[in-house]
């Protein structure tokens, strides 16, 4: 995620959220799974990965959103 967000700088924004500790906003995004990546635009999520993903295959879905 960290090589994702320096790649990206400037063209999207990355956060991380460790739902432990803020459990009413996995609710609020139905986040099931840990990992979670979600993709947002404009406050609601456009697509997500569930699960341990290779750089390749986040940077794939973020050229995706980006374009969209």
């Amino acid at each position: 995620v960290e090589a994702v967000a320096r790649k990206y700088q400037g063209r999207l924004k990355v956060a991380k959220v460790n739902v432990d500790d803020n459990p009413l906003l996995a609710t609020k995004y139905n986040i099931t799974g840990i990992p979670t990546l979600a993709f947002f635009r404009d406050g609601q999520i456009v697509d997500q990965i569930v699960g341990a993903a290779p750089q390749g295959q986040v940077e794939k879905v973020v050229e995706e959103v980006l374009a969209s």
